[in-house]
């Protein structure tokens, strides 16, 4: 599929990547664009801040330093700080230890 690729979350250690994946709506529709990018960003931080972490903050960037491209990107991710009881969050979203 044109767009599709290898999608990488970096510094994610509370949600795994297939929860993440979940959350941006990965298999529905490829990222291709810049907006596709900041709406996944934007996706991703709704999520932390809906199970109650602050000041989180979602980098899209390529692999290489330069501007991300279908295939060539990887959500780096500061979980901010938690401001509520981490069980609040369903299990099978837990990244594993």
């Amino acid at each position: 599929r044109p767009g599709s690729g290898p999608v990488r979350f970096i510094g994610n250690t509370v949600f795994s990547d297939k929860a993440l994946g979940k959350e941006i709506g990965l298999g529905e529709r490829p990222l291709a664009s810049d907006r596709d990018f900041a709406n996944a960003s934007s996706a991703i931080v709704e999520h932390y801040e809906a199970s109650g972490y602050a000041g989180v903050n979602v980098v899209v960037e390529s692999f290489d330093g330069g501007k991300p491209t279908p295939g060539n990107f990887v959500f780096r991710i500061d979980e901010g700080e938690k401001h509520a009881d981490r069980s609040a969050v369903p299990e099978e979203h837990h990244k594993p230890e």
